[in-house]
């Protein structure tokens, strides 16, 4: 088995993990492993993948309560470096401050956002990240099932001092909701949002170690200077080519438009666990599904406007990537 290169790959091996237990057999193709045994597909097809996962696994186990089961036995192991830091926070304030610092550090799929309230308290939210590939509320009910746990192993007080606003999988379960998360809770919101009363905020924490969460504060700012450095450049490349389809842009090029070394270019996009062709590969499948959701052409027009010289290439990628040909992936995103 390749080896788990990233947190956030971390993260999603361990709600992999919690499907399997719950019975839920999945279609997981993967990225295919490079010679080093690393999965190196950039994190926009990560994030694909890791989102239409959660939609096999709702289709395949209707549970309506299935992302709060998963969110609340996934291990403290998950949340890698960002669980140690909020289990030594000082308070609460600082715990949610810390989670909205860091929280990019395992996962891609959306953002949280803290929000002071005039009157006191505060609202931790969660902004979900573009994808032709929607998020399942499921999926969302896990991220915030995940915090709550752990925010509630770290000060057992919490329990029921806070409410909470989730999309939800139907209005009719709020009540069942509400005894998996221990608080009051509204479906049919928009987004996700965590509700904590100003009493909450700054009470000390227990155990709560400075000199631990200053060494491990450090080590999230490497990771994340680090992760911002690698899709600072990803971006700018996956924008390159992006542009350029369905003509072919040489290494040298792209090398050139960003004023690097053909050598120094390999080389970050190693130290960034890809490499130019795995990003071409990927910058033709995400226009490939964009127009497999938009358009009616056929799938040999399509590949022919993404860039591939052969007609059936783009079914060999689909396959071999999302574990399906174009067709079927056509139905799934009309349907979704």
């Amino acid at each position: 088995m390749a080896q788990r290169q990233t947190i956030i790959e971390t993260w999603f091996a361990a709600v992999l993990a919690q499907f399997a237990r719950l019975g839920i057999n999945l279609d997981d193709p993967t990225w295919a492993p490079d010679r080093s045994g690393r999965t190196a597909a950039p994190r926009y097809l990560q994030l694909v993948h890791a989102r239409r996962l959660w939609h096999q696994a709702c289709d395949r186990c209707p549970d309506p309560y299935l992302g709060l089961k998963v969110g609340r036995a996934l291990p403290l192991q998950a949340m890698n470096i960002l669980g140690v830091i909020v289990m030594h926070s000082g308070s609460l304030r600082e715990a949610l401050a810390h989670i909205v610092r860091y929280h990019s550090l395992i996962s891609n799929s959306g953002d949280f956002h803290l929000r002071r309230h005039a009157g006191g308290g505060a609202t931790l939210q969660y902004e979900v990240r573009d994808c032709v590939v929607p998020m399942h509320p499921a999926q969302l009910d896990s991220v915030f099932a995940g915090a709550i746990a752990h925010l509630s192993r770290c000060m057992p007080e919490l329990a029921g001092r806070y409410r909470v606003e989730l999309p939800g999988t139907g209005p009719q379960h709020e009540e069942g909701y509400a005894g998996y998360l221990g608080c009051p809770v509204a479906l049919g919101s928009e987004r996700g949002r965590l509700h904590f009363a100003e009493a909450s905020l700054d009470r000390p924490w227990p155990g709560a170690d400075a000199q631990l969460l200053a060494a491990a504060c450090e080590m999230a700012d490497q990771r994340l200077r680090a992760l911002g450095h690698t899709d600072d450049l990803l971006d700018q490349v996956r924008a390159l080519l992006a542009a350029s389809l369905p003509g072919r842009t040489s290494l040298p090029q792209v090398a050139d438009a960003l004023d690097m070394s053909r050598r120094s270019l390999q080389r970050r996009l190693g130290e960034a666990g890809t490499s130019y062709r795995q990003l071409v590969e990927a910058a033709r499948l995400e226009r490939a599904l964009e127009l497999l959701r938009s358009s009616e052409r056929s799938h040999y027009e399509i590949a022919e406007m993404v860039g591939y010289a052969e007609p059936g290439a783009l079914a060999h990628v689909t396959r071999r990537h999302l574990g399906k040909t174009p067709g079927q992936i056509r139905q799934e995103l009309k349907w979704r």
